[in-house]
């Protein structure tokens, strides 16, 4: 069986890593699942009424969240943050500031605020698991890649920080190999490049990891 089944679940998947055919899955399993979906992203006609919009990307709309989750879920047990956004890559002496701005915000400073609205809720469960991606796709020069790869960075402080605060609690925080996953960023940022290997993928990561926190076969 599935690690996942009868989880609670908030899934922020902006770039569709997911598929429909998996979410699908994960109802008959008995998962309760939530997917966000930001204020400019297309929405399905057929939203379930445990998909949430978010009204904005403010501070305030997060708490809103935390609240609606509360009063709709009561405990949370995985947080799985899948998003990021990629804007050309520019000399840092050519990247506009709303550019740069743009991008900490979605890849930096959202995040931030999802954990921080929602880890009262995940402290309410026996184990919960917070998964973030890494998108990092450069080899060993990082010219050109700017916000997007300060933001990668820090995204991955804000990890380390998280597991040491969180270490003496039921909470665990995980890290998603994105780097050879044929991405939307991979395809814009890297449109020549040769095709990945088959590789992991991120729902047998998951899975991986979570049989390895159960103890499962």
């Amino acid at each position: 069986m599935s690690p996942l089944a009868g989880k609670t679940i908030v899934l922020w998947d902006a770039l569709a890593l997911l598929p429909p055919s998996i979410l699908q899955s994960w109802q008959t399993l008995g998962i309760q699942y939530v997917k966000i979906y930001l204020p400019n992203d297309p929405i399905p006609d057929n939203l379930s009424e445990y998909d949430y919009h978010l009204s904005a990307l403010t501070p305030e709309a997060f708490e809103q969240l935390r609240e609606w989750i509360a009063q709709h879920l009561g405990t949370l047990n995985i947080l799985i943050h899948l998003s990021a956004i990629l804007h050309p890559l520019t000399p840092i002496e050519y990247t506009p500031y709303d550019s740069w701005q743009h991008t900490i915000d979605y890849n930096l400073n959202q995040p931030f605020l999802l954990i921080n609205q929602l880890l009262p809720a995940l402290k309410c469960s026996n184990q919960s698991d917070i998964f973030l991606a890494n998108h990092c796709m450069h080899n060993t020069s990082v010219a050109y890649w700017g916000s997007f790869y300060v933001s990668q960075i820090a995204l991955q402080a804000l990890e380390k920080i998280l597991q040491e605060e969180l270490r003496h609690t039921t909470i665990q925080i995980h890290q998603l190999d994105l780097t050879q996953h044929p991405t939307p960023l991979r395809a814009t940022a890297l449109p020549a490049s040769s095709p990945l290997p088959p590789t992991t993928s991120i729902l047998e990561q998951i899975n991986q990891i979570l049989s390895n926190r159960f103890n499962r076969p």
